[in-house]
């Protein structure tokens, strides 16, 4: 039974690595771009459904082991601490993957508040398209 939990649960980590592997660059770069933030927003949906079925098919794991017989549990319980595909522990995958979706989060929040505030600024004369460079004293 677990053999099949870890059969499903390796291509989706395999899937969520090649997720950061897209997105780190477009969060770590300096300026964002139209296309970057798309990007963000369709990849943020894409590493959900893939951290709900990975949490899905831990938990389903965990209770496939507290229903065996205790002399059984402890193997299956060494097989499910050893199994690290991608050379990281699938428990330490889907919390890395809580944290890039928090990251995603917060840059789509700062761009939407960026561009509301840009809107705003530009309407008001205030920043690069303003006539007048600047009002302080010189």
């Amino acid at each position: 039974m677990s053999g099949t939990i870890r059969q499903a649960m390796t291509p989706a980590i395999t899937r969520l690595r090649e997720h950061f592997d897209e997105i780190r660059p477009v969060l770590d770069a300096q300026e964002r771009t139209a296309e970057g933030i798309e990007m963000l927003r369709t990849r943020l949906v894409k590493v959900r459904r893939i951290v709900n079925r990975l949490e899905e098919k831990a938990n389903q794991w965990q209770d496939y082991i507290r229903g065996l017989p205790v002399n059984e549990r402890q193997a299956e319980e060494q097989v499910l601490a050893n199994f690290a595909p991608l050379e990281h522990h699938y428990a330490e995958w889907i919390e890395n993957a809580h944290e890039l979706i928090a990251d995603i989060e917060i840059v789509l929040a700062e761009s939407e508040d960026g561009s509301t505030q840009s809107d705003l600024s530009e309407e008001l004369g205030v920043g690069q398209n303003r006539m007048n460079q600047s009002r302080r004293p010189q």
